[in-house]
């Protein structure tokens, strides 16, 4: 290693060339990170807080050794100006917005990709900002402030001054960034994901964005991607109906699909998740025209015939009872509030619970009913009044 000679009444030169290492270390550790890996990602995070918290010790130090007894020497007889300077030369706080977002981070780690994608861009977009502000203020310091202290102070209280800051830097990295330093060897697992290649994110061409989130899983695209911005979700979709070749079929051909061959607890259960799409064709009133809920009580859901009616013992009963109780709960809550204009044939033959008030819901939820099956149960004419 090069041994670096400092000026002996400099007070910044020793500070200021770990700062500046460690912000060339910041650089190199956005270039190497691949935000694809949790361990990388939250290797950074640690990493930069460490380092600013370096940063904001450094603060502390010139403010506690160096800002302080400059001021009382400018109290007396001092321009304007100087005060002026000395005031303005730490008033700006630059590190706690930046440690806030740090902290902020740790929330992606459980995220999508692209989350912690965009969650770095935002990141690389601060420390810009913070290195853009930060490099001139220490530049401010070695031509604006040293001046003034090799104005007011003498060699030798210069020299301790510089001492003191010295030793005091060295005993705040022990506690800190002893380890963060570094040469990164450690080759790119994913570089097209890298963060040097999401700079320009935005910019990608659909053919791209689609080729990158060809490697995701669909969970992740589905919680991540289609959040981002339209051009996000356009490939997104794109990438998922790939995938899904049936998703590519006609409506009409799905709608006769799911009349031939699916049963209302396969529809509920199953397909209403699988896309919008497909919850829009369970919508279909031709689904819907002929419901017999008694008999999904029963476990048939493939039939819309009444049931004959069967002996039970008193065991069997209780439980059909409760089952039924369920299913009638659902069917007025749920089912029919979405689906009953639909229903032309309803079938409630051989109910065991059903009374005139719940019959009275479930007639108002059905407005397009034409043939009703109340057979074996106990309804009075109060229930169409």
């Amino acid at each position: 290693m090069v041994t670096i000679v400092f000026d002996e009444v400099n007070v910044f030169t020793f500070p200021h060339s770990r700062i500046k290492k460690l912000m060339n270390c910041c650089t190199s550790k956005f270039g190497h990170t691949d935000f694809t890996s949790l361990n990388d990602f939250e290797e950074l995070l640690i990493g930069l807080q460490c380092i600013f918290t370096e940063f904001m010790a450094h603060e502390e130090i010139e403010n506690h050794l160096v800002m302080k007894k400059l001021r009382k020497k400018l109290k007396q007889n001092s321009p304007m100006d100087d005060t002026e300077l000395i005031c303005n030369c730490h008033k700006v706080d630059r590190f706690t917005p930046l440690m806030a977002l740090f902290r902020d981070g740790y929330a992606f780690i459980r995220r999508g990709n692209a989350d912690r994608m965009s969650y770095g861009v935002r990141l690389h977009k601060a420390m810009i900002t913070f290195y853009n502000d930060f490099v001139p203020h220490m530049n401010e310091e070695e031509n604006g402030i040293q001046p003034l202290l090799s104005k007011y102070f003498t060699d030798i209280e210069l020299k301790m001054m510089r001492t003191q800051v010295i030793k005091m830097t060295l005993k705040k990295r022990e506690d800190s960034t002893v380890n963060i330093v570094y040469r990164i060897e450690r080759p790119l697992k994913i570089h097209v994901l890298s963060y040097e290649r999401i700079l320009s994110i935005d910019s990608l061409p659909h053919n791209i964005l689609q080729f990158i989130m060809n490697y995701l899983p669909d969970r992740q695209i589905k919680q991540s991607c289609l959040r981002v911005n339209k051009q996000w979700n356009q490939c997104a979709s794109k990438v998922l109906k790939q995938r899904s070749p049936i998703s590519q079929l006609p409506d009409e051909i799905v709608l006769r699909i799911f009349k031939l061959y699916l049963n209302p607890y396969d529809l509920f259960n199953s397909c209403i998740r699988v896309s919008k799409q497909w919850k829009y064709i369970i919508k279909d009133k031709t689904i819907w025209k002929t419901i017999n809920p008694i008999n999904w009580t029963r476990g048939q859901w493939n039939s819309n015939l009444p049931l004959e009616e069967i002996p039970v013992d008193q065991y069997k009963n209780r439980s059909l009872t409760m089952n039924e109780n369920r299913i009638i709960s659902g069917l007025v809550n749920y089912l029919l509030p979405n689906y009953g204009h639909s229903i032309e044939n309803l079938i409630l033959y051989g109910s065991l619970t059903i009374n005139d008030n719940i019959a009275r819901k479930i007639f108002d939820l059905c407005p397009n009913l034409k043939h009703l099956n109340i057979g074996m149960t106990k309804l009075t004419p109060k229930s169409f009044i």
